[in-house]
């Protein structure tokens, strides 16, 4: 039982890096795209990091005024929505 554990988080771990490859690709390139300016083009490689990593979804949110840019054009400001993440729990932990 002990060696079908240990194979089982091996398993476990190598699926999480590979997940965890897709999203931090995402992140580097990504930050390197004005959020106003490139917005389509952010979108597009969300798309690609989504269907690649088969997420079930795929979004960035700024720091900076809270605008949260989804894979799937369902784009949001706290300004414009009841929603702003920056305030929930998960995010200021």
């Amino acid at each position: 039982i002990l060696h079908l554990s240990a194979g089982f988080a091996n398993y476990v771990n190598d699926y999480l890096k590979a997940k965890m490859k897709i999203i931090n690709a995402t992140t580097k390139y990504v930050s390197n795209l004005d959020k106003d300016k490139d917005r389509e083009n952010i979108r597009k490689f969300l798309n690609i990091s989504k269907e690649s990593g088969d997420f079930h979804s795929v979004y960035i949110g700024y720091e900076s005024n809270g605008l949260f840019i989804g894979w799937d054009k369902r784009d949001t400001l706290p300004t414009n929505s009841d929603y702003d993440p920056r305030n929930r729990p998960w995010y200021q932990d």
